[in-house]
């Protein structure tokens, strides 16, 4: 639970305590926004493989994709093919599964 209240607390704590200092209340910026989403983002991207009950069916489309052949992709019915086609561009740069979960 401490990643979430980290989520919370960082960005909230930040937003309070910036406006105490009278050189930085002239700055207009969105830190707290940018804190929340870099804490979000690091949070989805590094989260453990068996988070979600469908996750692990994606492992195991994205490892078949480097294997098959770009005639197979493009000749499968019933697929969504935008996803395969960045399934199969992710796995020339990098075999593990995160890489893709940082891209989407």
């Amino acid at each position: 639970m401490l990643p979430y209240y980290a989520l919370v607390g960082i960005p909230l704590f930040y937003g309070l305590f910036k406006n105490i200092n009278p050189i930085q209340q002239k700055k207009k910026g969105n830190g707290e926004v940018i804190a929340f989403f870099l804490i979000f983002f690091f949070l989805l991207v590094l989260r453990d493989f068996i988070v979600g009950t469908d996750l692990v069916g994606y492992i195991y489309h994205f490892k078949r994709t480097t294997y098959l052949s770009w005639n197979k992709i493009f000749n499968m019915e019933d697929i969504e093919i935008g996803y395969w086609v960045l399934m199969k561009i992710v796995s020339f740069i990098s075999d593990d599964f995160r890489a893709l979960l940082i891209v989407i």
